[in-house]
């Protein structure tokens, strides 16, 4: 019973070490786009794991906040290209 009951501690994750803020933010910023209820739950849930590896284009600019300073000069010149016609 002993061996058991320690094998389930090292079992038992601790959400904090395993999502940080902004990655409960993003998740619940997709839950709210694509609603996974329904006839078509796992389709949205299927874009909803996609959306939490990748940022579109055409996201509103709150996402910057998931990106490095980096990333965020080029959402924001991909954003301006795609507004302005150039973007392939």
């Amino acid at each position: 019973m002993m061996e058991n009951e320690t094998r389930m501690k090292k079992i038992a994750f601790d959400p904090s070490t395993i999502w940080c803020k902004l990655s409960e933010l993003r998740l619940c910023m997709l839950i709210m786009e694509h609603k996974p209820v329904g006839e078509e739950r796992s389709v949205k849930m299927i874009s909803m794991f996609q959306g939490l590896n990748k940022i579109r284009d055409d996201e509103h600019p709150s996402v910057k906040l998931f990106l490095s300073e980096e990333k965020k000069i080029d959402f924001d010149e991909q954003r301006a290209k795609l507004v302005s016609g150039r973007a392939p």
